[in-house]
């Protein structure tokens, strides 16, 4: 469903954004209007439910800039959460990105290594696996 159609498809004189809170309402117009949504997109939570909007809503610019941001930001306590969202909107850049930065703390034996792998699905960790693997 494209942005658009949303005010296209209302009746009277409101628009429902069922599953979303108004504060990623706010931000995607925000973001819209040229908003600085840095301090929104701080909070991991946030952020999250910002991209699967920027996802339903088709928002063709809001959705790429997310991916990156998230790239940039993966920490061994959001990387369970940013793999669950990559598969939620099929950004297989973010997937990536995760699937490297997983690697990253196992082949290099950080403190990080001992992350929880059991709140990753078995495809994402099949994928680290042979990517690590590979020559």
């Amino acid at each position: 469903m494209r942005f658009n159609d949303m005010f296209e498809n209302a009746t009277g004189d409101k628009v429902e954004i069922a599953g979303f809170k108004l504060e990623t309402f706010k931000a995607a117009v925000d973001f819209c209007y040229a908003q600085d949504i840095a301090e929104f997109v701080t909070n991991d939570e946030n952020a999250v439910e910002l991209l699967l909007f920027a996802d339903k809503y088709d928002f063709k610019t809001l959705k790429p800039k997310l991916e990156a941001h998230f790239q940039n930001l993966l920490t061994t306590e959001n990387v369970g959460i940013m793999v669950a969202a990559a598969n939620k909107v099929h950004c297989q850049s973010l997937r990536q990105a995760c699937i490297d930065f997983v690697r990253s703390l196992l082949n290099n034996n950080k403190s990080g290594s001992n992350i929880d792998i059991s709140i990753f699905d078995a495809m994402f960790l099949q994928e680290v696996l042979q990517q690590a693997l590979k020559p």
